[in-house]
């Protein structure tokens, strides 16, 4: 039985050895990464584990406390406060993660109830469950849910290094920068990947958030280029590089529109903070885009 907990640590570790770009590395070695949209504490708490499997983040120092801060500022310019991963009883903190309670920063007079980041001093605070607000997963806290980790007969991650694994898709994604569309279909390839389909909602939202470059704005530097190709003139004439069904296109308002007869490509306005937030445009192939989006089936 010790093996087997030693043997379930190991695979974890080895599942997150990779952190978003926009992510940043805790004094432990911990992953903590922003989701820009908005939750209550325990949908959070739900997403980080069933796409990562990670947790709301535990913040264990002064030091990671400004790791945090510096990172959900930069990634969220417009967020007031987010969701962190305790539940705070008016003298002690709980973890989900399990890890100690062994760090406070709250400001003054804070209640009981589920802890948030205040952005703007730093410090933290309490707010009912069910408010509505961005939130902030860690990976490789005290527990990473062992529970769901997928036991194998070998220590191989389910993802090469540097790729990030999404649980929920059994999928791993990687980001490649300053590239256009040939350059990117070839990096891709070359890596053991394609460029990515997208098949819904919450692979589409997925994907905007682990790449976007926390801009929070909506100008053309933050495009996020994807595999999906023109076959023809008309709306629906596209499909994906991987060969998978063309099933799901969330277009912005007024696309395509195949402007010059020369928009053969697709981006991602993941960074966009308008209406069209995370949706797709038609795009020339030829542009140098910012990032490009690998996708590859993990092993388990």
């Amino acid at each position: 039985m010790r093996f087997l907990s030693i043997f379930l640590l190991l695979i974890v570790q080895l599942v997150y050895a990779a952190c978003p770009r926009d992510g940043a590395v805790g004094s432990n070695g911990n992953c903590f990464f922003s989701l820009s949209f908005n939750q209550t504490s325990n949908q959070a708490e739900h997403f980080c584990a069933n796409y990562f499997y990670a947790h709301t983040a535990s913040i264990q120092s002064a030091f990671d406390n400004q790791v945090v801060l510096n990172m959900a500022r930069d990634t969220m310019p417009n967020a007031a406060q987010v969701w962190i991963g305790g539940t705070y009883d008016g003298n002690g903190i709980t973890w989900n993660d399990g890890s100690p309670d062994v760090y406070k920063n709250f400001g003054p007079n804070s209640d009981p109830g589920d802890i948030v980041l205040n952005l703007a001093t730093g410090k933290w605070a309490t707010a009912a469950w069910n408010t509505n607000i961005p939130f902030i997963c860690g990976l490789g806290g005290a527990t990473t849910n062992p529970a769901t980790a997928q036991p194998t007969t070998s220590c191989q991650p389910p993802c090469p290094d540097e790729w990030v694994y999404v649980a929920e898709f059994k999928t791993c994604y990687k980001s490649i920068y300053g590239i256009d569309f040939s350059t990117a279909d070839l990096n891709c390839r070359s890596l053991g990947g394609v460029l990515a389909s997208i098949h819904s909602d919450e692979e589409n939202r997925v994907v905007s958030e682990l790449f976007k470059a926390g801009l929070g704005t909506s100008d053309g530097n933050s495009e996020l280029l994807v595999g999906g190709k023109r076959t023809g003139p008309g709306i629906a004439d596209f499909t994906w590089v991987d060969g998978t069904p063309w099933d799901y296109h969330p277009w912005a308002s007024g696309q395509p529109d195949n402007n010059k007869g020369n928009e053969y490509c697709l981006e991602i306005w993941a960074d966009r903070t308008d209406a069209n937030s995370q949706k797709w445009n038609d795009c020339t192939c030829t542009n140098k885009y910012r990032a490009a989006v690998c996708k590859q089936p993990a092993k388990y």
